[in-house]
């Protein structure tokens, strides 16, 4: 009995002294393939950042600068997106390079929009980044241009297919005054004529020439248009038909970061400057500050949907231009814009509180 015993032990210290044998034979060689460990996933590469890009409508500066903000902070990293910034200029049209695929996404005014549809170019705003228009003009402090029936007779920088030159359109037309008593003169040189005292009018941003003309002591006033009439958007957001269609989770985050990238640089535009005066250091770090921080007053809205359009707008401005002559006929409003991103960012419109009952 004891001698059975005794076999019996050794038998289980020669299994366990294979089993061991053996689990040292399991362990990874150097430079062997490390196996995963039983009941745990195996780590996961990250997913590659989804490629697009943004026509500006002019060069890099300040009132475009939430784009830059956007990309060099990482918020549309963030948002798994690998954005490049494109400048724009005089020759380049950003929705033409939108429909046909050379940017995803571009930088336009609502004239330049509703121009391209009427030439049957399938794009639409996704976004008004400016919901009022920063267009106007430098007058001369003792011009006496007060009000539009002041222009007759006087002497105006003209830029054949400017966003400002459509709006002057449609506000003469609203007024009923005739263009042909304002002398059209077709200059593209910034500030020359103005300063030579050659023009009365000269175009502008009203949040960036006037702050040259501060800087340089001249003393200058502002005629803008939005205060007799036109009240149109200003910078606008636009992509193809076909990725809206096609691509909306695209659509809804590179709005996401666009938004967050400008609300980033209303809250420090001197580190915004920064970004620009390091991809063009001949810019002036204080200017473009100033521009930055002036895009807000344009860029907000009450209810804080930065973004936002509605219907009732759009078939505002669609009438001025139409009624100006920028473009012949009237497209349907519902056509020319969607809200569904900035549905999906803010959520539905808010509904107006019902009126309170009648005694």
């Amino acid at each position: 009995m004891a001698r059975k015993m005794m076999q019996s032990a050794l038998v289980l210290l020669l299994a366990f002294a294979v089993v061991a044998a053996l689990g040292g034979c399991s362990k990874d060689k150097p430079g062997a393939t490390p196996k995963p460990a039983v009941g745990k996933a195996a780590p996961q590469a990250a997913a590659p950042a989804e490629k697009a890009s943004i026509r500006l409508k002019w060069f890099a500066y300040g009132n475009y600068v939430g784009s830059y903000v956007a990309r060099d902070s990482g918020i549309w990293k963030n948002l798994g997106l690998d954005v490049t910034v494109h400048e724009g200029g005089p020759q380049l049209d950003s929705c033409t390079m939108v429909v046909t695929d050379s940017d995803q996404f571009g930088i336009a005014s609502p004239d330049q929009l509703l121009i391209a549809r009427s030439k049957g170019q399938p794009v639409v705003a996704v976004a008004a980044l400016m919901q009022k228009t920063p267009i106007g003009f430098l007058v001369h402090a003792d011009s006496g241009i007060k009000e539009p029936k002041d222009l007759l007779g006087k002497r105006m920088r003209f830029i054949p297919g400017h966003n400002s030159v459509h709006e002057y359109m449609a506000m003469m037309k609203l007024h009923g005054l005739d263009r042909s008593k304002v002398r059209e003169i077709i200059n593209t040189t910034t500030l020359q004529l103005f300063l030579n005292h050659e023009v009365d009018l000269e175009p502008i941003y009203v949040n960036y020439q006037p702050l040259i003309m501060k800087k340089r002591g001249i003393p200058v006033d502002v005629f803008k248009p939005s205060d007799f009439g036109i009240d149109s958007y200003g910078n606008i957001l636009v992509a193809s038909e076909k990725l809206v269609r096609e691509n909306p989770k695209l659509v809804t985050r590179f709005i996401k970061g666009l938004l967050d990238g400008w609300r980033k640089t209303h809250a420090d535009p001197a580190m915004a400057a920064s970004l620009l005066v390091k991809l063009k250091p001949n810019l002036d770090p204080e200017i473009e500050a100033g521009i930055a921080a002036g895009t807000k007053e344009f860029m907000e809205r009450e209810d804080g949907r930065m973004g936002w359009m509605t219907e009732e707008k759009w078939s505002h401005v669609i009438d001025l231009f139409q009624q100006g002559g920028v473009i012949e006929k009237k497209p349907d409003p519902k056509t020319v814009f969607t809200n569904r991103f900035m549905e999906e960012i803010y959520g539905a419109a808010p509904t107006a509180p019902a009126a309170p009952p009648k005694p």
